[in-house]
This record gives C-alpha cells, sequence and structure tokens, in this order.
C-alpha cells in the first residue's frame, strides 16, 4: 500500500492488486489483452482507495471510495487515474500554477516558515512525471505536479 496524493483529512491510496487484472480484461479483445497485460506487468493492476481520516479513537483512515483494475501507464500516472475518478483530487490539482508563488493554493495564504517542497514517494514511479509535496500550516499537504523533459 503506498499513499499516493494526501490533502488535509483526505487521501488516496494504491493497492497492488493483480488479480483485478483478470476481472478487468474480461471479454476483451485478444489485442488489447495482450497490449494490458503488457502494460500490467511492467507496471502493475491497482485498486486506488479514496479515504477520509476519522479522528475518534480507534478510527483512523476510513473508506470513502474506491476504483479497481487501475493499469498506469508511461505517460499516465496512479495520480491521474485518481485525478480522473475523485472529484476532490482533481480539484486540488487546478491552481497548480500556484507553486511558484509564496501562497498556498488552497487557502491563499502565505506558506508557513520552513515549510519546502518535497518530493511525493509517487514520483519515483513514473518517466517524465513527478510530483512534490508542500504543508500548508492551515490546508495540511498540497501536491503539485512538474514534468522532466530529460533525465
Amino acid at each position: 500500500m503506498e499513499v499516493i496524493w494526501n490533502s488535509g483529512e483526505y487521501r488516496v491510496v494504491a493497492v497492488d492488486e493483480p488479480e483485478w487484472f483478470w476481472e478487468v480484461t474480461k471479454g476483451v479483445e485478444e489485442e488489447t489483452r495482450k497490449h494490458l497485460s503488457e502494460q500490467a506487468e511492467r507496471w502493475g493492476c491497482f485498486i486506488l482507495h479514496f479515504q477520509k481520516w476519522n479522528p475518534e479513537i480507534g478510527r483512523g483512515w476510513e473508506h470513502e471510495d474506491s476504483v479497481g483494475g487501475c493499469i498506469p501507464s508511461d505517460d499516465y500516472s496512479l495520480l491521474d487515474l485518481a485525478k480522473d475518478h475523485f472529484s476532490a483530487v482533481r480539484e486540488s490539482f487546478e491552481d497548480d500554477y500556484y507553486i511558484m508563488t509564496d501562497n498556498c493554493p488552497q487557502c491563499k495564504k502565505k506558506w508557513p516558515e520552513g515549510s519546502e517542497f518535497e518530493l511525493c514517494e509517487a514520483s519515483k514511479l513514473y518517466k517524465r512525471k513527478g510530483y512534490l509535496n508542500r504543508t500548508c500550516g492551515d490546508c495540511g499537504v498540497i501536491t503539485f505536479t512538474f514534468w522532466v523533459d530529460e533525465y
């Protein structure tokens, strides 16, 4: 299980579920199945869980929604899939231009003293695309997307 997005009281975790591949490809043409099989072998097949933090004792992260059979590709990451399926994730990326400013994109306040960008764990998985996290005192962790032409 890997957290691929986190903002405030919400997060998305990716759980490797290789048996979902067979469910995803039932009734699919052989050529398409072969392509999906190659992608799943290279990148994996995942279930994405959208969760909300419940601070009550003994509760913790609670299920809000999920989608299975997620197979990333060279240019389409798990975070991209999460943006497609969960509106809260998609909306958190609408103000990506704030990455180069002194303000948080959600609350529009100045970043807290000592707040720095950190490489997100999901960045290690995908070519040409990465993610940076920065923590806001009011909003929690904010995730930004960046692209790399060469590495």
